[in-house]
């Protein structure tokens, strides 16, 4: 299941066997730009892997929580817009 705009090419993933959005809808742009962030962060806080250790994991989310100045609830990259995608590249390259 997702949710899909034709319009913009925007759209977004839900959980398992519900409708409930992973995220915010993202364009081709913000998609791009998340990705590489995403891959930066995965890089360069996470050792290069999603399963380094539980605390590990805790300690990158919690850099990008106060390098974002956001709530832990919103330091997620399904909820990130292209200037936040952005700040993180700009903080990890």
């Amino acid at each position: 299941m997702i949710w899909l705009c034709r319009q913009c090419d925007a759209y977004v993933g839900c959980h398992n066997n519900t409708e409930v959005a992973l995220g915010r809808m993202a364009n081709k742009e913000l998609r791009e730009i998340k990705k590489e962030a995403k891959m930066l962060f995965i890089e360069k806080k996470m050792q290069g892997s999603w399963k380094c250790t539980p605390s590990k994991k805790s300690e990158a989310y919690e850099w990008l929580q106060n390098a974002l100045c956001l709530n832990k609830d919103k330091a997620h990259f399904g909820m990130f817009d292209i200037e936040q995608c952005k700040k993180v590249v700009s903080l990890l390259t």
